[in-house]
């Protein structure tokens, strides 16, 4: 397979494969009258297109393909959660934003919170502390159900049950009461 066949076959543009080529992601043989033949490529241009999809650079592809480095998966899914961290937070603020901008209110007090909270993505990441808040949120469910199953006749169980539950919730309602607890988490580290 040549490469306008394998451009047509993956929808991978020649300068695509050229410049994958180029970065020895991927090595076609020559067939007798020298011409590059593709066929040897087909799958390792197929992982470098699903690759890309997710928005690995070439760098990291290389990392993966070439070094065998299954860390940079790893460290893409941070990224990601960073970002889904930083649009939670922006969607939580942004109505509040408005509504300040609107009615002419001072922006310095939701300025100051919003830098608190971007901050504290900043800060995790310097701690190498990552916080996946979908599993936290999972896992503070469980263990509020689990208390609350247990809870039969007994009132102190009950209470953490619905404490656990209830911070849960604001938790994931607001983004102030993240600050709150990661300040707490430093304290207690300390």
């Amino acid at each position: 397979m040549y490469i306008n066949d394998v451009s047509k076959k993956l929808n991978i543009s020649k300068k695509a494969i050229n410049l994958y080529e180029e970065k020895g992601l991927i090595q076609p043989k020559k067939d007798k009258n020298g011409y590059r033949v593709y066929d040897d490529c087909e799958h390792q241009l197929l992982v470098i297109q699903q690759l890309r999809k997710f928005d690995f650079s070439i760098a990291e592809i290389k990392e993966i393909l070439i070094y065998h480095n299954d860390e940079v998966f790893s460290q893409k899914k941070k990224d990601y959660q960073k970002q889904i961290y930083r649009i939670d937070t922006s969607l939580q603020y942004l109505d509040q934003l408005k509504e300040n901008i609107v009615e002419g209110k001072n922006l310095e007090n939701i300025s100051k919170e919003i830098n608190e909270i971007l901050n504290l993505e900043n800060d995790t990441v310097e701690d190498n502390l990552s916080i996946d808040l979908d599993k936290l949120y999972f896992n503070m469910m469980t263990i509020s159900a689990v208390l609350a199953f247990w809870s039969y006749k007994n009132i102190f169980i009950e209470i953490l049950a619905i404490i656990l539950f209830l911070s849960t919730a604001l938790l994931n309602i607001s983004p102030r009461i993240r600050v709150y607890l990661y300040q707490f988490y430093k304290k207690f580290l300390k």
